[in-house]
């Protein structure tokens, strides 16, 4: 819940943000031109696992979903009329196995084709850094942006995410014999530590401000 309400914070930050250089631009502002280039996307993501697997340890991908979800809040910043750049933040969660992070990331946006201008590819590449499963995460994709007015639109994306896992706890459970015979024992949990990765595909949806 505290992440959420971080998030939604950030949101409302960044929006009000946007809207203030907007009212500048309307006025004549020097920052007109800043507001004209200064992008704020929110997008959700759902994702579909490929494949998961971790180091030292057999994992059993027969039992596993591989799902997810994510949102990340990303401001943009137009470098010409083709590219942009930005950084990013978002939660994102892994499930089956689950796996809850905070992605950190800068984001990279490229318009190849003049005549369609509202299809681009992009790529984010970052870190998780919620110490549990802290790690590498990386995103390439395609996406397509209808925009209904100057500073509203949609936003759609299909990617490939890469994700990799530090710091992945299981437990081994096993019998504590403490006599002679041989049903003289008890149960004993040991806690050990691998690393991971991730492949998955995903869809997004969201706005842009």
């Amino acid at each position: 819940m505290k992440m959420k309400s971080g998030i939604i914070k950030l949101v409302c930050f960044f929006a009000n943000l946007k809207i203030l250089l907007c009212i500048c631009f309307v006025f004549g502002s020097p920052s007109m031109l800043f507001a004209q280039k200064f992008h704020f996307d929110v997008d959700y993501h759902r994702y579909f696992g490929i494949k998961e697997k971790w180091s030292r340890v057999a994992f059993d991908e027969s039992s596993a979903k591989l799902g997810g979800w994510g949102i990340h809040i990303v401001p943009r910043y137009d470098i010409t009329p083709s590219l942009s750049a930005g950084v990013g933040v978002g939660i994102t969660v892994y499930e089956s196995p689950d796996h809850g992070s905070i992605p950190f990331f800068a984001t990279l946006r490229y318009k190849p084709l003049k005549n369609f201008s509202d299809f681009y590819t992009f790529t984010d590449l970052g870190y998780s850094a919620r110490t549990e499963v802290a790690g590498f995460t990386g995103t390439v994709g395609v996406g397509y942006t209808y925009m209904f007015a100057k500073h509203f639109g949609i936003n759609f994306q299909l990617t490939y995410n890469y994700r990799r896992f530090n710091n992945i706890s299981y437990d081994v459970i096993s019998r504590d014999y403490f006599g002679e015979d041989e049903n003289d024992y008890g149960l004993k949990i040991d806690r050990y530590e691998t690393t991971g990765y991730r492949h998955s595909l995903s869809l997004g949806v969201g706005v842009t401000f």
